[in-house]
Parts: C-alpha cells; structure tokens; sequence
C-alpha cells in the first residue's frame, strides 16, 4: 500500500512544553526580585492583557505590569520572561516524539504567540534545532490562521493531516475546517478539562505520552463511526495498555470463549508474549480514549498439508484473524477494519491468506463469503477452511 502524504500539525505549549512549570518559575524569580506580596496581582495583570491581545505579548504584558505594579522597569518584567532558562521546561517525551515523526513525513510546529516571545521560547527551548526554522510558524490568532494553513497544505498535495494540541477547541474548528483530518487531544494544563462542543471532532485522546507516541508513529487511519458516536483509529501495533484491555475481555467475553482458543492465548502478560513472539503482526482498533475494540493478527503458518496439496494459488503460508469486542460488534465494522488492514499489509494477489472457522459461527462464515474469501474444504472438528487473494 502507498504511504498516505503525511504531515504532522504539532503544537508547543503544553504539548511538547510544560508552561504551567514555566509559570512557576517565573512566580519564583518574581518573589526573589520584588516579594511575594505582589505575585496575585502580577497574574492577574497578566491574564487581563493576554484576554484583551487574545494572545502571549510579553511587551505589551511588561509595559501594563509596570503600571499596575509601580515596581521596577518594563524591562525588568521582560527579563522575567525572556531570560528564563527554556530548555528546563521541554517535556521528556518531547524529543523521541519529533524524532520519531520526522522519519518518514512532515513536521510542523504551530503555535499561539507573539513575533518575539514566542519564537525565543521556541528556539531556545531546543525545539528549533530538532523541527528546523523553517517549520515553524507562529499565529496571533491560532483558530482564525489554522483554517488557512490546513487549506494550504492541501492544496499542496497532503492527503493526511495530523494535528495534535492541548486545546480541544482548536482542534474542533480544525475539524469543522477539514473533517478528514485527523485531531489528536494532548490532555495537560488548564485546558485538560475543557470538552468540546462536538466529541466527534475529537479522533483521539491521551494524557500518557507514550500513549500519544504509539498513537502517532503506528496509526493507520480512522473509520468515523456515528453509530457508536466515536472515531475509531487502527493502529500498526497494539501497546501494554491495549494489551492489558485484551487481556480482560477476552476472560469474560462468552462468545470468544465459545470459538475460540484465545483464553490461553490471551491469559497474561506472559502467554501473550509467547504467543506473539511466533512471528505475529499485529494490529489494534481503538477508540477515542485508547479503548481496545478489536484486534486482527496475521501468523506464518502452513495450511494443513491435506488442502494446502490441491491449492495451486498463493495464501497457503499465511493465517488471519480478526475479533471485535463491544461496543464495536453489529455495526458493520468488521469488513471497514479488515479493508484498512489488508491495503496496509498488502494482502493481494502476491500475498494471500488463509483462515478456519467453526461451521456454526454463523456471524464469522457470513462476514468472510460476503467479504471475498473463497471456501476451500470443510475439516474435521466440524471447522470450515477459506482461503483470500483481494
């Protein structure tokens, strides 16, 4: 399967930078140079202007502490800002995040912010060095400039937006803007808590960084799903969490206990490292907050030699399998997640596969004849044998 175009919109504060600890820092030196009496004021100063500017202008902020305050010198404010020692305030997970992205597609960094402040954070952070100058880009008025920039990257041929930030109400407009675009919700700082008018503009939601890190460098695509009012991602890999979750419904769910042999598959941590360690790809569907809500697995193994001898095309080296657990079961999803992943596996005429079922699974029998796959012989133990080229 091609690689889709790909670009990554990638905010800074409080998604690759921790402002809230810059903020305390900063009440800190404040304390240090003028006392602490003062430091309600000196915010509140502060949130006043950045309402009125509707952005971060640490010049103009300087000039109306200084008149608020009657301390010092606007410069002195400005050096509260400016001369703050950035790099101590990137999170750690900042740097394998960007590196990890930057492999394969673009990267670029947007953020709210003034022409100078900003920019200095950003730089002096270290950021800059890893994204490059010229990815950069600063916006006075981020919901307004954000609209555009997605058209732009259209219109120069990205068929894939990815755009991550700590704010859900810039990434619904981005969705209103776009709504193939794909928004991911980093959820830290004071606007962890503040929910978007439409939960559907949200595709995903973490506030684990290597949640976020395994979403972004093994997702596949998405499958928007109103029935279930979510947005199901599938990934390339399935992480510990998803794994913890597997584990769990596979103990109490009746229907895969019934037809299938994953209880001891999928019976710990353990089994399922012994399983997976012979020679499986794995791939997850999940929903918005990382719900686990099926997985299809693709193994090496031989066809029982009694049918693979009367098989002349390929597919005979190859299983799949594929389970939905609720509330992803009845809704027709089944073949959507099998036709993402059989183009990104390159399942084809080249590679093909082969499955057994229980003849009274009437739901699975149904999904692969009406899928394609071809029935090849009934076994014994009352099991049927497809095989599936595309």
């Amino acid at each position: 399967m091609k690689e889709p175009k790909r670009v990554y919109l990638i905010d800074f504060d409080n998604t690759l930078f921790d402002t809230d600890a810059l903020k305390r820092s900063i009440s800190e030196n404040f304390k240090k140079k003028f006392g602490d009496r003062n430091l309600s004021l000196f915010w509140k100063t502060y949130a006043e202007s950045v309402k009125a500017l509707k952005y971060v202008d640490i010049k103009e902020i300087s000039k109306d502490l200084y008149k608020n305050l009657g301390k010092g010198s606007p410069e002195d404010f400005e050096d509260l800002f400016l001369k703050a020692d950035f790099k101590k305030f990137v999170f750690k997970h900042s740097n394998k995040l960007i590196k990890t992205l930057k492999g394969s597609h673009k990267v670029i960094l947007y953020s709210l912010g003034d022409a100078h402040y900003q920019p200095t954070k950003i730089k002096e952070s270290g950021i800059e060095k890893l994204i490059g100058k010229s990815n950069i880009v600063v916006l006075k008025n981020k919901k307004i400039a954000l609209g555009g920039m997605i058209l732009r990257l259209k219109a120069s041929g990205y068929n894939q937006i990815i755009i991550v930030d700590d704010r859900a109400d810039f990434l619904e407009k981005a969705k209103r803007v776009e709504p193939d675009c794909i928004t991911v919700w980093f959820k830290f700082g004071k606007y962890r808590n503040i929910l978007p008018k439409d939960r559907l503009s949200i595709v995903y939601e973490t506030d684990i960084a290597e949640g976020l890190i395994h979403y972004l460098k093994n997702l596949v695509g998405i499958l928007p799903q109103r029935s279930i009012k979510e947005n199901i991602s599938v990934l390339r890999k399935i992480s510990k969490p998803q794994i913890e979750q597997l584990i769990h419904s596979t103990g109490k769910d009746k229907l895969i206990k019934k037809f299938t042999h994953d209880k001891e598959r999928f019976n710990s941590f353990k089994t399922f490292a012994s399983w997976e360690k012979r020679g499986k790809n794995i791939y997850a569907m999940v929903g918005r907050k990382d719900k686990l809500l099926g997985i299809i697995w693709f193994s090496a193994k031989a066809m029982p030699q009694e049918i693979s001898k009367f098989i002349k095309t390929a597919g005979g080296n190859r299983t799949f399998a594929i389970r939905n657990y609720p509330p992803a079961r009845h809704k027709g999803l089944s073949s959507k997640f099998m036709h993402i992943v059989f183009r990104d596996f390159g399942i084809g005429r080249k590679k093909g596969i082969w499955l057994s079922t229980a003849k009274d699974n009437i739901p699975a029998n149904k999904l692969y004849t009406n899928y394609g796959f071809r029935k090849i012989a009934d076994m014994k133990e009352d099991r049927t044998v497809y095989i599936f080229r595309g």
